[in-house]
């Protein structure tokens, strides 16, 4: 995908190690029961409850030099910054606000002419997403999965080959075998969305790959889907 020229979203959020929070995964909760064993519950709940009050109404500035998080969209200048943790980030975080941006564009547009689907009920006016990374936390589903799956759906065929593509390649680099799997059988329904002439052929190989993998790691739900997918090629 060429990003040259293209706009960068500025929902974007980089929270640095650890997500920005406390660190690792589990102060947090070690801080929580030393409260809990020093004050007891009721002192506890107190304390949380003037911190949560802290939390709502205090100036952003002073909570961003307590807390900590919200870098920068560009991801520059904090030493605790992902984006500027190596080139390599760097070049993801300003991929992924290109990514982002499009999205943005696609939705809007979409959701102007009022393409929201029907769920039943009145729905609120859609909202830009914003996307947030850090290191030294969860992986991350790959979006460019979901990013295939939107461009399935417009009939952009090419950009979900290349989505499904690099969602793959993650998910292999991660070792996430529901990830590959869930990917492989997307893929399939592009090819039998598209119908282009060895798409027949593609769609079989990805959905008997997406099957020996949901096999191997007892992936019930997906070997189903795969099943299904095959039976009706």
């Amino acid at each position: 995908m060429d990003t040259e020229g293209r706009r960068r979203s500025d929902n974007f959020e980089d929270r640095g190690a650890g997500g920005g929070r406390f660190g690792g995964g589990g102060a947090a909760p070690a801080l929580l029961f030393g409260l809990v064993r020093t004050l007891g519950v009721k002192g506890t709940l107190v304390i949380v409850a003037l911190v949560g009050g802290f939390y709502l109404f205090a100036p952003a500035s002073l909570k961003q030099a307590i807390f900590g998080g919200g870098g920068d969209p560009g991801g520059s200048g904090s030493a605790a910054s992902t984006c500027a943790a190596s080139p390599a980030f760097g070049r993801a975080c300003d991929f992924s606000r290109v990514v982002l941006a499009s999205t943005e564009d696609v939705w809007s547009a979409e959701f102007r002419k009022g393409a929201l689907p029907d769920y039943g009920r009145s729905v609120s006016t859609y909202r830009n997403p914003t996307l947030v990374v850090f290191s030294h936390g969860v992986a991350a589903k790959p979006v460019a999965r979901l990013l295939g799956c939107l461009a399935t759906r417009l009939g952009r065929y090419d950009e979900a080959e290349l989505h499904f593509a690099n969602a793959r390649e993650l998910a292999e680099r991660m070792r996430a075998p529901f990830s590959i799997v869930r990917t492989l059988l997307d893929h399939a329904d592009l090819c039998l969305v598209r119908g282009a002439p060895d798409d027949a052929q593609r769609m079989r190989d990805f959905a008997t790959r997406a099957l020996g993998i949901a096999q191997e790691f007892g992936l019930a739900g997906l070997e189903t889907r795969a099943n299904a997918m095959l039976a009706s090629a």
